[in-house]
């Protein structure tokens, strides 16, 4: 497995951890999205299904991993292999560009990215553990893991929407 798949893994489940409206309607608040189990739940559902490419009702790592990498592209704007403050900060313009870019052609095979979760900026310097101010492939490599184990409940590699949804209420109720 390489490690900017497990980057873009790591960026793509915290995403979904902490994003309310990364998966919702483009008229629903991100506050109001968080306070509605339905709407959660039909969020969730749609990310599961953007993600299982092979449409087996869960995503496994290489499903995770492979929206991610379009996004680590995407986001990663000097193409160095890194993600900075900057590129992290910039991450949701660039994405929103590319998805219109998506959108004007649809015939196109471009990649479809995940988000970038609200708190990798808040979480940055904690994740950069070699504090040169910028997350490489094996920083993200460590947070991506984690986060994918801990999602999936029954440890046999895959993630459901009903193990994710378990994962976000069980977080809510501790947090």
């Amino acid at each position: 497995m390489n490690s900017k798949t497990l980057i873009a893994s790591a960026i793509a489940l915290t995403l979904a951890a902490t994003s309310g409206a990364a998966f919702a309607a483009a008229s629903t608040t991100p506050t109001t999205t968080a306070k509605d189990p339905a709407k959660r739940e039909q969020r969730v559902a749609r990310m599961v299904k953007r993600l299982d490419t092979d449409k087996d009702g869960k995503v496994s790592k290489s499903e995770m991993e492979a929206a991610m990498n379009a996004t680590v592209t995407v986001v990663d704007a000097d193409k160095d292999g890194f993600l900075s403050k900057q590129e992290v900060d910039a991450g949701k313009d660039a994405l929103k560009a590319y998805r219109q870019k998506v959108k004007a052609e649809p015939n196109a095979t471009m990649a479809k990215p995940g988000q970038l979760p609200r708190g990798l900026i808040k979480h940055f310097d904690k994740i950069d553990a070699n504090k040169d101010g910028k997350l490489s492939k094996e920083e993200l490599d460590t947070v991506a893991d984690r986060m994918f184990q801990r999602r999936d409940a029954n440890k046999d590699g895959f993630i459901t929407a009903d193990e994710f949804l378990a994962t976000k209420t069980k977080a809510k109720k501790q947090g």
